[in-house]
């Protein structure tokens, strides 16, 4: 297979199948997995069908992204209204009510942009033989705990929603800057 370069689209289908080749299953035979939370994930990836292009090198930085928003809005509509890539650093960790967790990234506003995340991440990623797998899933709780203020995340978000207290992105996946750049390996 030729190797995926900058800037090529990946046709959806294309896209869905590696991805889930790579996330579908653990790094690790011997760990235990839970089959329901597995499903999830692998259903979740189906939002990277719906992306053109999965370069997460050509990821929107959230801190641009208010300018766009507020500029013009008709615009950003159409290029933020769409399962997309986005990253950012952590501010904040939002934790209502002790049972899951919520990311804000620094995006130069007041109240920073918050992430929802799916409820199933893919944690404790390892590289073995050239390639990236995770190792655990973890709840949105375990993987906030995991990281700390001014980490940066890459993220695939199923929708954004701009509102009046600040940016929503919405059902997200996220990713170590290191898994994310090298799962779609660019020259």
């Amino acid at each position: 297979m030729e190797p995926l370069r900058r800037g090529h689209s990946l046709k959806r289908g294309l896209a869905f199948l590696l991805l889930t080749a790579w996330l579908g299953q653990p790094a690790l035979a011997d760990e235990e997995v839970n089959a329901v939370d597995l499903e999830a994930l692998q259903s979740r990836l189906g939002a990277f069908e719906q992306m053109d292009s999965v370069d997460f090198s050509r990821a929107h930085d959230v801190r641009t992204m208010l300018a766009d928003l507020t500029g013009h809005p008709a615009r950003a509509a159409l290029k933020y209204g769409k399962p997309a890539l986005y990253r950012g650093r952590i501010r904040i960790f939002l934790v209502p009510d002790g049972r899951i967790a919520d990311l804000v990234l620094e995006d130069g506003s007041r109240n920073g942009a918050t992430v929802v995340l799916f409820p199933v991440q893919p944690s404790e990623w390892v590289k073995r033989d050239g390639q990236w797998g995770y190792m655990a899933l973890a709840s949105t709780l375990e993987f906030a705990a995991a990281h700390d203020k001014g980490d940066e995340l890459y993220f695939q978000c199923k929708q954004l929603i701009p509102r009046a207290e600040g940016l929503y992105l919405h059902d997200c996946l996220a990713f170590p800057p290191q898994v994310a750049l090298e799962l779609f390996p660019t020259p």
